[in-house]
């Protein structure tokens, strides 16, 4: 069934981006390397809306003075999407800031939220006799665990 699956096309539409939820999205400068990065559980379209229209708004403050017009959905890309939970779309979110370093995240608990990234260096043997390594990281007194299985 599963197999068969690949082989048959979906007969569902897929989801138009602006109406994407649950997502992690960049909002890039055209004429400059200044970027926003965020996350909505909302349509990305209400999100996106509402950097457009607030005034003080860093992503609307800085369009205004670099390129004379407002966000389009040109400037902006979906990172990531997922079905998980709020706090794992902020980790994800918290470690795409880390990576992309995004100049226009302005609130404190964004740009100095830190992830403690442990990786326990020793393989596990798994009641099954499996080689397993687990990765652990903790966000926002949320601890975050992964179970990798090894197949040697």
């Amino acid at each position: 069934l599963c197999k068969l699956r690949s082989f048959l096309p979906s007969l569902k539409k897929p989801v138009p981006t602006q109406l994407a939820t649950l997502l992690v999205y960049k909002i890039k400068c055209p004429s400059c390397p200044a970027c926003y990065v965020g996350w909505t559980n909302r349509h990305l379209t209400t999100r996106f809306g509402e950097h457009r229209s607030k005034k003080a708004g860093p992503v609307r403050r800085h369009f205004d003075q670099c390129v004379q017009r407002r966000a389009t959905w040109d400037d902006i890309d979906i990172l990531c999407k997922t079905t998980r939970s709020i706090p794992f779309l902020q980790t994800l979110e918290a470690l795409f800031i880390r990576d992309c370093k995004p100049s226009l995240n302005t609130r404190d608990e964004f740009t100095s939220r830190e992830l403690l990234i442990e990786f326990w260096p020793n393989f596990l043997l798994s009641p099954m006799g499996h080689r397993t390594l687990f990765h652990c990281f903790k966000h926002d007194a949320i601890t975050f665990i992964f179970h990798f299985r090894i197949n040697c």
